[in-house]
């Protein structure tokens, strides 16, 4: 059986759009497919044999009871695949439990150049079909804004990561500029090929190890669209890698996964479905 374990979060469309098999249904939907939020991972459920995805979002350090969630499926199963997490741990915030890496048999993570060493693989949500739309420019700069981080505004238009997807896409390409403090904003954005300045709180270390570095607000945003730069291939290299990380996940289940089934999960056909454009 195979086990995919993200954050669940509809108030999220970042957490939500880190549910990597929605990109992947056609090669997955023959494994029986289980889908756990990592706020309440169903453990009866897990066996030894059974494979197990963690991906992605900030799932790492967040909290001690998500580093202990996943120690306790680490030690139900021997085969454990990581799939572009993030470390994301709050400023001010003790993480005293922390994770076995040692027992995960396929490692990779979002972040870039990190000091663990870890393979880096990026958000899969670079997938998202949305993100090769044309763009319509309406406004020179447009702020898309953490829900719970609301960015003080008076001036631009502003969504928060809240809204839906295509809600969300469409703001970006219609956006000369983004201005945003949420991650996904941030990736998003770049790989639509916009300049993209940080403003207001960023509550995590999630923002410190972008492969495509934002611009961070100093106070003057006209000299910090001059310096914000535009990824020409951010696209394309983040498709590829993922590409080629899920084809190696593809090998990894043929040899642990010599059972077929049918998907089980309600929502993954929904979801699915959403990505038909």
């Amino acid at each position: 059986m195979l086990h995919y374990i993200h954050r669940v979060d509809i108030n999220n469309i970042g957490d939500m759009f880190c549910g990597y098999y929605k990109y992947f249904y056609n090669d997955l939907k023959k494994y029986n497919l289980m889908i756990h939020d990592i706020n309440n991972p169903d453990f009866n459920k897990i066996y030894k044999n059974d494979t197990i995805i963690f991906g992605g979002g900030g799932m790492i350090d967040c909290q001690d009871l998500w580093n202990n969630y996943i120690n306790t499926v680490l030690n139900k199963t021997n085969n454990i695949i990581f799939w572009g997490l993030g470390h994301n741990q709050f400023y001010n915030q003790n993480i005293n439990i922390k994770i076995d890496f040692d027992k995960v048999n396929m490692m990779s993570i979002r972040d870039y150049n990190h000091e663990s060493g870890f393979r880096h693989v990026p958000c899969a949500s670079c997938m998202i079909p949305y993100l090769k739309m044309k763009e319509d420019i309406k406004r020179e700069i447009g702020i898309i804004s953490h829900k719970d981080y609301i960015i003080e505004n008076n001036k631009y238009d502003i969504i928060t990561n809240s809204q839906n997807i295509y809600e969300i896409i469409d703001f970006i390409r219609t956006s000369k500029v983004i201005i945003t403090n949420s991650y996904h904003g941030i990736y998003w954005a770049a790989l639509m090929k916009r300049k993209v300045i940080t403003m207001g709180y960023l509550h995590s270390n999630k923002f410190e190890y972008f492969k495509y570095t934002p611009q961070k607000y100093s106070g003057n945003i006209i000299k910090d669209i001059n310096n914000s730069k535009i990824y020409e291939l951010a696209l394309n290299e983040s498709i590829d890698l993922t590409l080629n990380y899920f084809n190696e996940i593809k090998n990894y289940l043929k040899e642990t996964q010599s059972n077929l089934f049918n998907i089980s999960y309600d929502l993954t056909e929904k979801y699915y479905n959403d990505f038909q454009v």
